[in-house]
């Protein structure tokens, strides 16, 4: 009897080391590997569980466009470079600004779940790429919803935004570094026509040189994205403006602003509703928003265009109440 225990123990041991084994692998199965001399597009839209790992390396490419349900793991030590050879503003992008890194959705139909883990570094190579080639963002998220950008990465040398964030919600950016991009470091835009942002936040994300080449900030949310962004223990140091925060129903808490003779031109927290920086409450908010002096210049324009036919404002903002 003894025998037949030891044997139904030796048995279950076994077993267990079997299943265990089985899922490790299945597990490594899961993940999609990419390897510097990959077509990164390929590989990543190759990954039937969603999972992307990226081994250490410079990743040359043209642009690379995510889809929903992805996490996209890029390690220290490897680097996604855009090539030399990019073709800036072509139609495979959806007409937006290229991105070496874009989500794009639509508002019908938002991409959903993705997942980028920065512990590498994104360079979008603006020394070749200059601006006039064509804009081109570092990450763009277009329509794209409970997403991350996460890590203790770096994105730098974009000719436009290190991070540009269009009608996307509930995004989460954590740990980054951007620096010297010639946009903005992290930037809230829209696309046209407007369409705003809600519910996002940007964490402990570490800003520097950013904004010199665009005459634009180290973090900034625009007009269009009331209720946009909150800003929570960020950095902010030598951009062309360290801060700009139009959109109302926005909160900066605990953040910093330094400036050791660099910065071209003061923060502006006109639309926050709480702001607090460098250990002082810099709540200032305007009495008439960004977006009403906007609208205000749009009807005078199109009161002269009709007495005078002066100067068209642009359609995109004929949609847009106060």
């Amino acid at each position: 009897m003894k025998h037949n225990h030891d044997f139904k123990f030796l048995l279950i041991i076994f077993l267990g080391l079997a299943i265990s084994t089985w899922v490790q692998a299945d597990e490594s199965i899961n993940v999609q590997t990419c390897f510097p001399d990959s077509n990164l597009n390929e590989c990543i839209n190759s990954a039937k569980f969603g999972n992307v790992q990226l081994v250490p390396g410079i990743y040359l490419t043209d642009g690379i466009k995510l889809k929903s349900n992805l996490i996209l793991n890029i390690p220290q030590g490897s680097v996604i470079k855009l090539s030399d050879s990019a073709k800036l503003n072509n139609k495979a992008f959806g007409g937006v600004a290229n991105a070496v890194i874009l989500a794009k959705g639509s508002k019908e139909k938002p991409l959903t779940n993705i997942h980028i883990i920065l512990n590498g570094e994104i360079d979008g190579n603006k020394l070749v790429h200059f601006y006039e080639k064509g804009g081109c963002e570092a990450i763009n998220f277009a329509f794209v919803k409970d997403s991350s950008i996460r890590g203790s990465g770096v994105i730098h040398s974009a000719n436009g935004d290190g991070i540009d964030i269009d009608a996307s919600n509930n995004i989460i950016i954590e740990g980054i570094t951007v620096k010297d991009n010639g946009g903005s470091g992290v930037h809230f835009g829209s696309p046209r026509p407007i369409y705003g942002s809600i519910g996002n936040i940007v964490l402990n994300v570490k800003s520097y040189n950013n904004g010199f080449e665009r005459k634009r900030n180290g973090l900034d949310l625009s007009w269009p994205n009331p209720r946009g962004a909150t800003f929570i223990n960020c950095y902010a140091e030598n951009n062309y403006r360290n801060f700009e925060i139009q959109a109302v129903g926005s909160v900066v808490v605990n953040c910093e602003s330094v400036n050791t003779g660099k910065v071209i031109k003061e923060d502006d927290f006109s639309g926050a509703d709480f702001a607090l920086v460098n250990g002082v409450n810099m709540t200032n908010k305007s009495w008439i928003s960004v977006k009403n002096k906007i609208l205000i210049k749009r009807d005078i324009k199109k009161l002269l265009n009709l007495i005078f036919n002066f100067e068209k404002t642009p359609e995109y903002l004929d949609s847009i109440k106060y």
